[in-house]
């Protein structure tokens, strides 16, 4: 029999940062608050109009389901700093205003694809926590950005993982050109995996000595998450067993 009162699980991702203007100016929003600009500039659709004797079709994107339905799920997470970059066939350089200073994968690491793309990761001053290990869809705001770069998408659990950087890939082009990463641009959209939960995404302002003890994971192991996640299934284990019996 169905249910009518069928209720959605509540799920809750708690967002961490001890940057007072990045949880001020770049707070953790629903997607649905970053519609594009020149998606919200089109002219509703109307009705169909017959004229001279056929059918008059005025239409646009504000009737794309796909496009509504994706702005309707998860949060998006915006840039934290205005950070300007500078790409040549060589390399790049970039200056960033506040939080650390983009990293950098070997191109050994994925040795063979992306010949044409140097690669930049913008490490997010936002650490998520989420309970029950469910899963997300890491993806690009491509919809809400024409810059020339590519943000790599990936499937993220926010149990064992708190970090949320950017993996993003810079054209390498013949001439050098530049461009910008605004502060307060939505960068990268974070979507559940399972329609059937209520995902609320609450933002938490904290100190830097409490994101480090209590929020982080520290790279304390060569094997890396994994054999954190070990030693935190064995440590429950034994709290949950008495050694007398």
């Amino acid at each position: 029999m169905f249910n009518f009162f069928h209720r959605k699980k509540k799920v809750v991702v708690d967002c961490f940062t001890h940057l007072p203007p990045v949880y001020q100016y770049a707070p953790i929003v629903r997607a649905s608050k970053t519609f594009p600009e020149w998606w919200k500039n089109l002219p509703s659709v109307g009705p169909l109009k017959m004229v001279n004797g056929k059918f008059d079709i005025h239409n646009n994107m504000k009737k794309c389901y796909g496009f509504i339905e994706l702005y309707k799920r998860g949060a998006v997470l915006e840039n934290w700093a205005d950070t300007h970059v500078r790409v040549s066939p060589e390399t790049y350089d970039y200056y960033t205003t506040i939080g650390e200073t983009p990293n950098v994968h070997s191109p050994e690491e994925y040795k063979g694809g992306f010949q044409n793309y140097h690669h930049m990761k913008l490490m997010s001053p936002w650490h998520f926590k989420e309970k029950t290990g469910l899963h997300f869809l890491f993806m690009g705001t491509e919809w809400n950005n024409e810059l020339p770069y590519k943000v790599l998408p990936g499937v993220v659990e926010y149990k064992n993982v708190t970090g949320t950087h950017v993996n993003v890939m810079l054209p390498k082009y013949k001439d050098v050109y530049e461009f910008d990463f605004k502060l307060g641009q939505p960068l990268a959209h974070i979507i559940p995996l399972n329609d059937d939960v209520d995902v609320e995404f609450k933002c938490h302002l904290v100190t830097l000595l409490e994101l480090n003890t209590k929020i982080l994971r520290g790279s304390i192991s060569f094997e890396g998450m994994r054999r954190l996640v070990q030693l935190d299934n064995r440590n429950e284990e034994r709290k949950s067993k008495c050694p007398f019996h």
